[in-house]
């Protein structure tokens, strides 16, 4: 339960949760762009499986060559390539260290899904594509993962989702915002099922490009930095209570190959911790 919410830490980045590219050099840009899409969906289990292919040498520096899909879904920070696969490992999560794998499982004209593999277990996030950029439908981070924390079972729901997760045609400068509304349940021992409802919010903004090393290799990548609010409430009246949950993701991406490391300083209910996710391999079939 806890490693299917921690994985987008991100993204989660909620790209958490997938987001992928760099831009080739440094080209300030004054100008702040946004823009709002909404969508209602639930991540479902899949019966797809990815054998995770190890880690790389990490002196190699591969350049990769997707080949590219007609606009809306065409993005170079993600390759959204039909069979793409990226390995990570995790360290330093409340979970544990742990690795995962992301598969681009299938494309479609307004959007596409991106299937996490965890532990055998495997989770369908689903994207939608627009002319302002891609959009994860799914809610699936720290606000869940710190809320389970705090004792008992949960199932949440996305209601909605404003703004973008990923901007097209990213260049240093640029600032974003993206929302979700969630909702849904969680089961306290003596208390029974108490509701949960609220909401996720991020603030995006690439800083610049920089050299970043991984265990795959050495990149020039671009530097996001997302700022997440959560505003999360358990229960009602007087059995009630808001987990207290923040925090600041570094998140770096390389031009046609996509994400490639997360370094996430947060906090669970008055507890700072540190979490990072690594690139470890990578495949365009």
């Amino acid at each position: 339960m806890h490693l299917r919410r921690l994985l987008t830490l991100l993204s989660l980045a909620t790209l958490a949760a997938g987001c992928r590219g760099l831009d080739a050099a440094p080209t300030p840009a004054a100008a702040t762009a946004s823009a709002t899409a909404t969508a209602t969906d639930t991540a479902l289990p899949t019966s797809t499986t990815t054998q995770n292919p190890g880690a790389a040498s990490a002196s190699a520096t591969p350049r990769p060559s997707p080949t590219p899909l007609a606009q809306p879904c065409q993005h170079d920070y993600l390759p959204v390539v039909a069979g793409a696969n990226w390995s990570y490992q995790v360290s330093g999560s409340p979970a544990g260290d742990f690795d995962f794998v992301e598969q681009v499982t299938a494309v479609r004209a307004s959007g596409f899904t991106l299937t996490s593999t965890i532990a055998g277990q495997s989770y369908a996030h689903s994207w939608a594509c627009s002319e302002g950029g891609l959009t994860a439908r799914q809610f699936d981070g720290m606000a869940a993962s710190g809320i389970a924390l705090a004792g008992g079972q949960i199932t949440l729901q996305t209601d909605s989702v404003a703004g973008l997760s990923l901007l097209a045609n990213l260049v240093p400068g640029d600032q974003w915002e993206q929302e979700y509304a969630i909702s849904g349940e969680q089961a306290f021992p003596g208390l029974g099922i108490l509701p949960v409802r609220g909401t996720v919010s991020t603030t995006y903004e690439a800083l610049g490009v920089v050299s970043i090393r991984v265990p795959f290799g050495q990149f020039e990548a671009l530097h996001i930095q997302a700022e997440t609010e959560y505003d999360v409430r358990v229960g009602t009246g007087l059995i009630s209570f808001s987990p207290e949950i923040y925090g600041t993701s570094e998140i770096y991406f390389v031009e046609n190959l996509g994400l490639v490391k997360v370094e996430t300083e947060f906090s669970l209910m008055g507890e700072a911790q540190h979490s990072s996710i690594e690139l470890t391999n990578y495949s365009f079939r």
